[in-house]
């Protein structure tokens, strides 16, 4: 749980990277999103949840890989998180990512136990030391000039992300 991670993103990649070693299986040919399932991938089977990734991807994505690790380690963090008060039945998450229209297209969607609050377009916590995953997200797609949207969807809470591929600076 990285919720109050103080890390340097590069820090966190270099973790990434060592872990990684043990789970040399290839997920895709995107090597970053890799490391980032490959990284997640002993929580989410301790937790025993289905983890159901779509991912038509290129070999090379035009996001850095430190922005490319916040957005996708944060997600997917707080989805397990989220899952992981369920019934094992119900720990489901759901990653999709693809490009379409020069456009990368990220969505996660996963059931909850508690619905979460959206104000100003980001889901409210009152645990103290979390939501700066979601606030994290939130800046590095704008920074990117993406979009961002968290919403709820009868039982799911899904976050959708389109990123520009080529940046208008």
């Amino acid at each position: 749980e990285n919720g109050g991670n103080t890390e340097s993103p590069e820090k966190f990649i270099q973790e990434i990277l060592q872990t990684s070693d043990e789970h040399p299986e290839i997920l895709h040919r995107n090597e970053t999103v890799n490391l980032i399932l490959s990284f997640q991938e002993d929580t989410v089977s301790s937790q025993k949840i289905q983890l159901i990734t779509t991912l038509e991807l290129p070999e090379v994505l035009p996001v850095s890989d430190v922005d490319l690790t916040t957005i996708l380690s944060n997600a997917l963090e707080n989805a397990i998180h989220a899952t992981s008060m369920l019934p094992e039945t119900d720990r489901k998450i759901q990653l999709s990512m693809r490009i379409a229209n020069d456009k990368l297209l990220l969505s996660i969607q996963n059931p909850f136990l508690v619905r979460p609050e959206i104000v100003d377009g980001l889901p409210q916590t009152s645990k103290k030391g979390h939501g700066l995953g979601t606030r994290s997200i939130w800046y590095t797609v704008e920074r990117l000039h993406g979009n961002c949207q968290f919403s709820v969807e009868g039982e799911e809470f899904i976050l959708r992300i389109i990123l520009p591929l080529h940046n208008p600076d």
